[in-house]
């Protein structure tokens, strides 16, 4: 893949995400960290494949989870907070893609709080404190 910042990365990681849903046979939630991105990539795959595409913000998260659940082979483009708490049984979800991890940032005062508190000669605070929630 090509750094996010190059301008075929969006085409790149199209062709990516496309290769993957085709194996699983759509049954994914696609999320991102970004509303643009989210929306990007929906629009270059809406047309490219034959599972049922659902968009964050086309109707609420709710109704939109149902569908998901209801509707076979079908793919959920979010934002990371669409997979939240979400319980989807059975094969519906057979694959979650991320864009991107969210790492915490360093000024944020309880992440610096624990850099701090974990700070020694032998650790470092960025690798033992800078994991990603994934709840």
């Amino acid at each position: 893949m090509p750094d996010r910042g190059n301008r075929i990365f969006p085409e790149a990681a199209a062709d990516c995400i496309r290769r993957v849903l085709e194996i699983t046979r759509g049954r994914a939630f696609c999320l991102f960290t970004s509303y643009s991105q989210m929306r990007d990539l929906y629009e270059r795959l809406l047309p490219v494949l034959d599972f049922p595409l659902l968009l964050h913000g086309t109707a609420p998260r709710k109704a939109l989870l149902e569908q998901f659940r209801e509707t076979p082979n079908a793919v959920l483009f979010g934002t990371s907070s669409s997979g939240q708490g979400v319980d989807v049984q059975g094969e519906a979800l057979s694959c979650v893609i991320i864009d991107k991890l969210p790492f915490a940032v360093p000024s944020d005062p309880v992440v610096s709080a624990r850099m701090k508190a974990i700070e020694e000669p032998a650790a470092s605070p960025s690798s033992t404190t800078r994991c990603p929630p994934l709840s």
